[in-house]
């Protein structure tokens, strides 16, 4: 099958299977794409990037939501990408401080168990230090889930490198705008019953490797 979906990763995987976890995404207050090109001194967290050649600049923003700011950026020689893929998405968290969802501890369960106790007490009493390692484990499971789910067939971007709060990734779509979600695609009976299928064989893969997608929808499904 040709078509291309992808799912979008502005949203939270989780490792246990014992429960689906739902994002509180409040879609009335996510600030749409600017069509305005951003400077590197409005993203001064990606001029890393440029410095090691992964990419050579900021395209535009794509989206900005309550987990994450998302930019397409042009990639560089460093990135290493196919013939005709000339660009990149960057995904650039924000400091769980400032996050707008609720049961935050949720999302974190089980991935302290094996932190020392030094570790899990800042963490539990929500000190600076556990707030900073509580922030950077994040970014870390999101990249490591995507190698994961990359490696095992799964429709989801390639991890290209990563930094304490920013992922750069494989981007859908072009330099005007990010591929259409698939509440926007009209499809007949059988092409619905092929996506439909593949979906699934998705959530299947995900469920082998541990993992549920906290949010599948059309609304966080590129096509």
């Amino acid at each position: 099958m040709s078509t291309n979906l992808y799912l979008n990763t502005d949203t939270e995987w989780d490792q246990d299977q014992d429960h689906e976890l739902e994002l509180e995404l409040d879609r009335d207050h996510t600030r749409p794409a600017t069509d305005m090109p951003a400077s590197m001194s409005d993203v001064p967290e990606l001029d890393l990037f440029i410095d090691e050649g992964f990419i050579t600049g900021v395209v535009r923003e794509l989206k900005s939501g309550k987990e994450a700011t998302a930019y397409c950026c042009t990639a560089g020689p460093s990135a290493a990408m196919p013939d005709g893929e000339a660009l990149l998405a960057a995904k650039l968290y924000r400091p769980i401080g400032t996050r707008g969802f609720k049961n935050d501890a949720i999302y974190q369960s089980g991935r302290w168990d094996a932190a020392d106790g030094r570790s899990q007490r800042a963490f539990a009493q929500k000190t600076r230090t556990g707030r900073e390692m509580q922030f950077s484990t994040w970014v870390e499971h999101e990249y490591h889930t995507l190698e994961l789910l990359h490696a095992a067939g799964c429709d989801v971007p390639r991890p290209i490198i990563k930094s304490s709060d920013v992922i750069l990734m494989e981007y859908f779509g072009d330099e005007e705008a990010p591929a259409p979600l698939l509440q926007h695609v009209r499809l007949d009976r059988n092409e619905a019953r092929d996506i439909f299928e593949r979906l699934m064989r998705n959530v299947e893969t995900m469920l082998s490797l541990n993992r549920v997608h906290g949010d599948l929808s059309a609304f966080n499904i590129l096509f």
